[in-house]
Parts: C-alpha cells; sequence; structure tokens
C-alpha cells in the first residue's frame, strides 16, 4: 500500500491502517510511524492479519487524509446494498447534498446536469465509509431536492454494478 504526499508540508505521524467490513466493523487494526516529505511517497507491506476478503477493505488513515485498497475488482466484489440519508441546503443557486453513508458506498457520482442541463459539481468518485458524510457542491438554476439527486441515473456508484 502506498501514501502519497500531494502538498509542500513534510506529513509525520502515526497512521491508523485498519481492515473494515463493509458494514464498518474494525476487523484488524495496525498504527504505524511514518514520515513523508513534500510530493514524495510512502510505501509499506500490507502488515500479518490483514487477509485478502471479498467483504472488507484495507483504510490507512494518516492525519486528515486517507487511502483506501480493495481486494478485489469491482465486480467479483459484493458491496452492500447502498444504504444512506440525503438533505439538501438551497442558497443563491447553490445546492449543498449531504450524504451520510450507513453502508460503504463504493465511488458515488451525482450527475445534476441530467437535471439541469448547465448544473455543475465540486466532486465525484468519493467513497464513503458507513458514518462519513459528504457535502456535494452543486450550482444549478433550479433547487435541486434529495430525492431527485439520488434517484438514478442521476446518483450512481460501483455498489449497483458490483458481483454482489
Amino acid at each position: 500500500m502506498c501514501f502519497h504526499n500531494d502538498h509542500e508540508d513534510v506529513w509525520s505521524g502515526d497512521c491508523r491502517v485498519r481492515l473494515i467490513a463493509f458494514d464498518g466493523r474494525t476487523l484488524y487494526e495496525h498504527i504505524q510511524t511514518v514520515t513523508i516529505g513534500p510530493r514524495g511517497s510512502h510505501r509499506f507491506d500490507i502488515p500479518d492479519g490483514f487477509d485478502a476478503r471479498s467483504d472488507a477493505l484495507i483504510v490507512a488513515e494518516l492525519k486528515n487524509e486517507r487511502a483506501l485498497h480493495f481486494f478485489h475488482r469491482d465486480k467479483h466484489t459484493p458491496y452492500p446494498k447502498p444504504d444512506f440519508t440525503a438533505k439538501t441546503e438551497q442558497s443563491n443557486g447553490t445546492t449543498i447534498l449531504a450524504i451520510t453513508a450507513k453502508s460503504l458506498l463504493r465511488d458515488l457520482m451525482i450527475f445534476p446536469e441530467r437535471l439541469d442541463p448547465d448544473a455543475m459539481i465540486d466532486d465525484q468518485m468519493v467513497t464513503l465509509l458507513p458514518g462519513d458524510t459528504h457535502r456535494f457542491v452543486i450550482k444549478s438554476r433550479l433547487d435541486l431536492a434529495p430525492e431527485a439527486l439520488t434517484w438514478k441515473p442521476v446518483m450512481q456508484l460501483a455498489n449497483d454494478y458490483s458481483g454482489g
């Protein structure tokens, strides 16, 4: 597994590496102290105890950065059925869509241009662990409701196309 520091500052501290089941349970944990120079990287071997599983992933966290490792390709991974809550806030042509994951959400994408051809979104391909929340910022002339933004084909994620 590899951590890449794309910033100008040195990253240093305890890197928390966990094997997490898709339902959010921590199955195994390892702490490793690392120092990564500006624009540098740090490669480390996956510790013993992190057995390859189709229903789990490795999560490595250092400060506010996170790296994920899945053991199999999406089509061979039994991702759980997407489970989440969605809320929106509207203000001056901007919609904030907050998605809170109740299950693993792999490569979450929102395509607001399917509702408004001129809409723009700030982020895509977001993976959320159970309990995580991500706020998407959407510029649109329409007031976009959470029901519209989380309906297929506006919302898509790898969970919908997996081997599960």
